[in-house]
């Protein structure tokens, strides 16, 4: 990991050096309040992070006002900062033919990365004493040059945090490194978050995979005496399974309630891992209907989907909406509802539960036979009911599948993401995107098979999933051929 710094007094290296990343946001960020008494901004990429630097400061067991305390992703700072000055979004009249990459691209162009803007309104902008950076890989290099030149008062403090090793959205680099608006760069040697076996998983990935891209990180060396090779035996675990030829889901959750029941592992302390939300969308309902349990997630459920599509078919059709759903909305009795929000709500339970029941009957008939009678129905009528408007349900299912790329499903994500926290006792799903930053005592990182280094992150995103674990790391690989050598040469010289 790198520590880029740049401060025009009193650095305090010595001591910045002696903090891991989350020493470093428990203690720095406080003690830059105590000496200035200003404002100290602490900006981060991942929107979910905010909530895990809030908890790390809130540890400090000193007196500081949370009022000179902003903690931000970028994106939110910069809205929050143009709502301040007054400036609204303007939009160009074609915008609602823009795609989504197009708005991104307009957005960014016009205001995230347009120094010029802030510029003009250097005056107005609120100037902060410290500013703290996470995740400087993934920053372009305008938006350090806003922040660095428009927001830091005079003589304050800049400190960024950056593993180029991360760089999961193929930033600039320079030299095997991040390219920053700083001048110098202190290497962090010392991994505080992991047990011995993840530091040498970390070191043997980069040495296999990383070895002509990047600078190698050496975390002290692997010490390799016999004292210190036994206590690395006991502190965490490492497993690899490659499966090929079977269904992902169910075999997943057989993995994961299979090590629960048998007391390895609580439901609290396991995260699992993602490159894409489609698998862990399917297991996160077939693991709640099978064994009766919740979990927290940083994306939306299929429930929430099917919710917001029959929303805008009332909509769409106002108070003569489709025939099959006011057919669907009788045969639960909600019909004399003037609200439909309780029948949404119960019909996308259902509609959620018919999906695992065409694709794992066996399993999910009686759990689905009991959600009906619970919701004033019964199996055969509601079968009745898809049987008799099947052209009608598939394009509802269609529909639904298209939902997940409209911008409505982002603000639901950021408002996931906005809220997560990792402490409600229940299993934690998330993109590796998403759980960047973050840390879990357990992971289990599934590598599907259509994943593959033709992205050209990759590599990148793959090494950021396996170390966010502190302790237990199971890689799942569901057939993935072109990560399959590396992956079991490297754990089985780590475990041998």
């Amino acid at each position: 990991m790198k520590l880029f710094i740049v401060k025009q007094e009193n650095s305090e290296l010595k001591e910045l050096l002696a903090q891991a990343r989350q020493l470093f946001w428990q203690t720095r960020a406080v003690q830059a309040y105590k000496r200035t008494k200003g404002k100290i901004l602490i900006l981060t990429y991942n929107i979910t992070l905010k909530n895990y630097i809030h908890d790390k400061i809130s540890q400090v067991r000193e007196e500081f006002p949370w009022e000179n305390f902003i903690i931000l992703n970028y994106h939110n700072f910069i809205n929050t900062e143009l709502n301040n000055l007054g400036l609204e979004f303007e939009f160009p009249e074609n915008f609602n033919e823009f795609t989504i990459e197009e708005k991104g691209v307009y957005f960014e162009t016009n205001y995230y990365s347009n120094k010029k803007l802030f510029e003009e309104n250097r005056d107005n902008l609120m100037q902060f004493e410290a500013i703290f950076i996470d995740e400087i890989q993934d920053y372009k290099r305008p938006w350090m040059d806003i922040i660095k030149d428009c927001f830091l008062a005079k003589g304050g403090e800049y400190v960024l945090f950056g593993d180029v090793k991360q760089n999961i959205y193929n930033n600039q680099t320079s030299g095997k490194d991040v390219v920053t608006n700083v001048m110098g760069v202190v290497n962090l040697k010392d991994c505080y978050r992991s047990d011995y076996k993840i530091k040498d998983l970390a070191i043997k990935f980069q040495e296999t995979i990383f070895k002509d891209k990047y600078e190698i990180d050496d975390f002290n060396k692997i010490d390799n005496s016999l004292e210190i090779q036994f206590e690395k035996n006991l502190q965490g675990h490492l497993n690899y399974m490659f499966l090929e030829n079977t269904d992902n889901v169910s075999t997943l959750y057989t993995i994961i309630y299979e090590n629960i029941i048998n007391k390895k592992f609580i439901p609290n302390d396991i995260t699992i891992l993602s490159h894409s939300i489609s698998l862990l969308k399917k297991f996160d309902s077939y693991y709640r209907y099978s064994c009766y349990e919740n979990t927290n997630t940083m994306f939306e459920t299929s429930e929430m989907v099917c919710n917001m599509a029959l929303n805008d078919i009332k909509r769409v059709n106002t108070d003569t909406f489709s025939n099959w759903l006011k057919e669907a909305i009788i045969l639960i009795k909600r019909n004399n509802d003037y609200d439909t929000t309780k029948a949404f709500a119960e019909l996308s339970i259902l509609f959620t539960l018919y999906d695992l029941v065409i694709a794992y009957p066996n399993r999910f008939d009686p759990i689905f036979d009991w959600y009906c009678q619970k919701y004033n129905t019964n199996l055969s009528g509601f079968l009745t009911l898809i049987s008799n408007n099947q052209n009608s349900y598939d394009a509802f299912k269609m529909y639904r599948n298209t939902i997940v790329t409209n911008e409505k499903i982002k603000n639901l994500r950021n408002n996931k993401k906005l809220h997560f926290y990792m402490n409600r006792g229940t299993v934690k799903l998330s993109t590796i995107h998403s759980f960047k930053g973050w840390e879990s005592d357990i992971v289990f990182l599934i590598i599907e098979k259509n994943h593959s280094n033709v992205e050209s992150t990759f590599d990148e995103i793959l090494y950021t999933g396996l170390t966010r674990t502190k302790k237990n790391l199971v890689i799942i690989n569901f057939g993935n051929l072109q990560y399959n050598e590396n992956l079991k040469n490297i754990i089985n010289s780590i475990n041998s």
